[in-house]
């Protein structure tokens, strides 16, 4: 499970009033010092995926369960600003025993959802169409969106 963790800053100020005497004159004057202190906490937050708005047609389109079931898995997989899931043999068991399904389910699953353009295989990994999901921060996705060697490569259609 990947994780993303948050840097926040938080800042700590204090006030005091000091009174000082000037020597020359004996005059007595008083100066306000602040005190500022900067932490830096790491925050660890939930796993998330983002879903747009243009998906929930699609997925509703989605006639078998099963591919429902495998797309959010792949999506809770999927690697951190690329949407790529290794489909090493031992993540293809994996998500067999999670889902208790086949390895043939599995492979009729991945072939759906690849007719349906959700994902792409590509050299052994599936990569999980940018426009419907993403796992990772906007700038990267619009990037790859526009990158032309995303639509050559992979062709994923609107």
């Amino acid at each position: 499970m990947i994780q993303i963790s948050l840097i926040i800053k938080l800042k700590n100020e204090s006030t005091k009033q000091v009174q000082e005497v000037d020597p020359s004159t004996g005059e007595i004057f008083r100066q306000t010092v602040t005190t500022t202190k900067v932490y830096s906490a790491k925050i660890h937050t939930e796993e998330f995926y983002i879903t747009f708005i243009n998906a929930l047609s699609k997925i509703v389109g989605l006639t078998r369960m099963l591919d429902v079931k495998v797309l959010a898995v792949l999506c809770t997989r999927a690697e951190f600003n690329t949407g790529t899931v290794q489909l090493t043999p031992f993540i293809r068991e994996s998500v067999c025993t999670e889902l208790d399904i086949s390895y043939n389910s599995l492979a009729n699953a991945l072939t759906s959802l690849k007719k349906k353009n959700f994902i792409q295989i590509y050299k052994g990994n599936c990569i999980i169409n940018p426009l419907f999901f993403w796992k990772g921060d906007l700038k990267t996705r619009d990037e790859l969106l526009r990158n032309s060697e995303l639509s050559f490569t992979i062709n994923f259609s609107h």
